[in-house]
């Protein structure tokens, strides 16, 4: 979805962009964009080079990875908010993309998702219930735009195909 959203800045509106793996227990962004795993933010919080951690996906897209944790996830998030990394990444760029850890079962996700003024929140269609929703939304300082990931309609699809949906 990060990757996806990058494209769309780039491309539609010409705005440079920075992608950053937050997601530390789950790191995949790099993987994605075709990129090495480390360094990244980890090694970023441990006084890197915004240079020696930054690769480019294509033109306008830079990718920043979660890098190498060695299971300190916590602590790497604090210093990154103490060292304020995120602004001081970010001013580089139009537009920062990040892909998040989950906000329930970590320890770190709320106070990674406290970092953004504007918050995008993926939840699996007919998995996810409404009440673990609210539970994950409950104590954001923003209120969150929902994406239903998984979502199938129950218009039969020749009629999906007319209307466009």
């Amino acid at each position: 979805m990060a990757l996806a959203m990058a494209h769309v800045q780039r491309e539609d509106y010409g705005r440079s962009v920075l992608l950053i793996d937050l997601d530390f227990d789950n790191p995949k962004l790099a993987r994605l964009c075709g990129c090495h795993s480390w360094p990244g933010m980890a090694e970023l919080s441990r006084e890197a080079l915004l240079a020696d951690v930054t690769q480019t996906v294509e033109e306008g897209i830079t990718v920043i990875a979660a890098g190498a944790p060695d299971g300190s996830a916590p602590r790497i998030v604090m210093d990154l908010e103490r060292g304020k990394m995120l602004e001081r990444v970010g001013k580089h760029y139009d537009v920062v993309i990040a892909d998040l850890p989950p906000l329930l079962g970590c320890t770190f996700g709320q106070n990674v998702a406290a970092w953004f003024n504007d918050l995008l929140l993926v939840v699996r269609t007919r998995v996810t219930p409404v009440a673990r929703i609210r539970e994950a939304t409950a104590h954001l300082s923003v209120e969150p735009r929902v994406l239903l990931n998984g979502a199938q309609s129950d218009l039969p699809r020749w009629l999906r195909n007319l209307t466009g949906r």
